[in-house]
């Protein structure tokens, strides 16, 4: 039987790589001042990465994009 070696890792991964927990994780849990500018239904995995190379092997991101009510997008 295979260890599961950092299971917090491979379960935040898991479940938070779905746009759509990503997505109701956000809108229920940030501040009313941050959620009031997002637009719902608007949350795609980015592909970019800020993990320096050397730490690549023991951390990674998980990042997406999101478009505000006023129409821009970051």
């Amino acid at each position: 039987m295979t260890e599961i070696t950092k299971p917090h890792d491979l379960f935040f991964k898991e479940v938070f790589s779905r746009p759509e927990v990503a997505e109701t994780f956000v809108l229920n849990f940030l501040p009313p001042n941050v959620t009031e500018h997002v637009k719902p239904k608007t949350f795609r995995p980015s592909k970019e990465s800020f993990v320096d190379e050397r730490l690549k092997e023991h951390h990674s991101d998980l990042l997406y994009q999101v478009d505000f009510k006023d129409g821009k997008s970051d």
